[in-house]
């Protein structure tokens, strides 16, 4: 049931946000799902343990930063049983980096409002 209600939420979403201009149906989605998500977050930080959601994002970062230089190196090719092209190292930064400058231009030229047939010169 949760399912389909999610369903259904999101397919009249879409139908009222493709049925109206942009300046009206995607905006008012984005605002209340910005809302939504200021709901959750204050819901969530009340009903669970602050000192865990606080502390949890600090220790993920610090995780991050300090193996950084070793998690973007691993690559295994010495042991037969990995197959380090489907784990989370060159293989996705590649893609990644291979991929970042049109997913830019993408969301330069929806934030910019431009028409995807014509070009967009100067601010």
């Amino acid at each position: 049931m949760v399912q389909l209600a999610v369903i259904i939420v999101t397919t009249v979403a879409f139908m009222i946000s493709a049925s109206t201009a942009i300046d009206k149906g995607i905006n008012y989605l984005s605002q209340i799902s910005i809302y939504v998500a200021a709901i959750l977050l204050i819901f969530f930080f009340i009903v669970g343990p602050p000192a865990t959601q606080l502390g949890v994002p600090t220790q993920g970062l610090g995780d991050y930063i300090g193996g950084i230089i070793l998690m973007s190196m691993r690559i295994d090719s010495c042991d037969p049983d990995n197959a380090w092209l489907g784990s989370w190292t060159v293989f996705y930064w590649s893609w990644w980096i291979a991929w970042c400058p049109y997913v830019g231009l993408f969301i330069d030229r929806i934030t910019r409002g431009v028409p995807s047939g014509s070009s967009s010169s100067g601010p």
